[in-house]
């Protein structure tokens, strides 16, 4: 063959070769995309396997879940009716706790008020046994003086006594009269005469004080001073005859000159007895300054607003306020003494006592000797007490008396009045 065409069939023969191996990478090219692709397929057949697997697990799940919501609603749902039922349990529980607290209250109040009816029903049998017990003195004394009258009804030639014993007897009537024995169970409102029963004490005498005399202290002044000492629950003849005893006295009768004796004089004797009384009787105040806050007699309690009776007057005067003795006496309690608080109280003897309550503190002690306008104590407001005060009782034999009728009777004698401190006379301008 010709080179030309040996040539040409050597190109041809290379074209060729050179097409085969094109065609032999491309087709390997193929085949390795192919695989890679098949492989592909696989893994995303197999994770589209995974994935359905996953996507199951999750419905379960999911359902699992939805069970459990349920549940947990239905357990909400009942949670809330219990928690509704509390709450009603609850508010009863609430209305029940009020209403014991409520008779729990009840409860105290009721035994308080049975403390207080008791300790006032022990106040009152032991006023009716003091009732009872001097009902039966009086019974006593009114049996001797009617014995004693028995024996003298015979002594016709003694008038005077027997006059005497007939105004013992009125007198003894007259205080039996005015006792009041309440049946068991009721109320006392003290035991005290009837304040009302007692006649008014008169009005003072034109005699001057600080002056006095057998000239100036006459007949009508001493009678007076009897009728308002008797108002008071003083005995005065009783007291006279202790004081001083009439002396042996006769001869006949003969009118005095004119110009001698005036016909409503007082003896000597009898004027000095009844100086020697002003000394003895409690007509002075125990304070300098006061005003009557509450008088003597029936009143409205100011703790429990219901009526009773005072024993004493309540002289209101500025806190630790000095406190005198009215009168001359021995000093027979100090100390604390219920209701009253701090009190003081002096035996005057005849039996009179006075009282002085509601005291800061006492000054004095028991067995001790004070005279007239001694201090004694401090205003104060211990005890059963709204203020600073001073409740003063006098007592004449164990039964109070109005205080304001001893303080009258000052203006009666002229004798208590020069006894009487000038800081402790008179109350206060504005005073009752």
């Amino acid at each position: 063959m010709s080179p030309r065409l040996q040539a040409a069939l050597l190109s041809c023969l290379l074209l060729g070769t050179a097409a085969f191996a094109v065609l032999g990478v491309r087709e390997f090219k193929y085949e390795h995309l192919v695989a890679k692709k098949e492989a592909a397929a696989a893994r995303a057949q197999s994770a589209k396997g995974d994935l359905e697997k996953a996507v199951g697990s999750l419905r379960q799940k999911l359902a699992a879940l939805r069970q459990v919501r349920d549940e947990a609603e239905d357990r909400a749902a009942t949670l809330a009716h219990q928690a509704g039922a509390l709450r009603g349990q609850l508010s009863s529980t609430k209305a029940k706790a009020q209403s014991l607290d409520q008779t729990r209250q009840a409860l105290q109040q009721e035994k308080a008020q049975s403390a207080a009816l008791s300790a006032q029903l022990g106040k009152i049998e032991a006023d009716r046994a003091a009732e009872e017990a001097q009902f039966a003195q009086y019974k006593t004394s009114l049996e001797e003086t009617a014995k004693q009258l028995d024996e003298l009804g015979a002594a016709r030639g003694k008038p005077a006594m027997r006059y005497r014993v007939r105004l013992q007897l009125g007198a003894i009537w007259r205080r039996l009269s005015q006792i009041e024995l309440p049946p068991p169970g009721t109320e006392v409102a003290a035991a005290a005469p009837n304040p009302s029963a007692a006649p008014p004490w008169p009005a003072a005498a034109s005699t001057p004080a600080g002056q006095g005399g057998a000239g100036e202290f006459g007949r009508a002044e001493a009678d007076a001073f009897e009728r308002a000492a008797a108002s008071a629950g003083v005995d005065v003849g009783r007291i006279l005859s202790k004081i001083g005893p009439a002396p042996a006295e006769g001869g006949p009768f003969v009118p005095p000159p004119k110009g001698g004796l005036a016909a409503d004089t007082v003896s000597p004797e009898k004027l000095a007895a009844i100086e020697a009384l002003a000394k003895t009787l409690p007509v002075a105040a125990p304070l300098a300054e006061y005003q009557i806050g509450s008088p003597f007699g029936p009143r409205i309690d100011p703790f429990n607003g219901r009526p009773s009776f005072h024993t004493g007057i309540d002289m209101d005067a500025p806190y630790s306020s000095p406190v005198y003795a009215t009168a001359a006496g021995t000093v027979i309690y100090a100390g604390w003494l219920g209701d009253y608080g701090k009190v003081v109280e002096i035996d005057h003897g005849f039996g009179i006592v006075t009282l002085y309550a509601h005291l800061h503190r006492w000054l004095v002690s028991v067995g001790q000797n004070v005279a007239a306008q001694t201090e004694i104590g401090l205003v104060g407001t211990t005890g059963r007490s709204t203020g600073a005060h001073v409740h003063y009782e006098v007592r004449v034999d164990g039964q109070p008396q109005d205080p304001e009728k001893f303080l009258g009777l000052a203006r009666l004698l002229p004798a208590a009045a020069r006894q009487l401190s000038p800081a402790a006379a008179e109350p206060a301008e504005n005073s009752r």
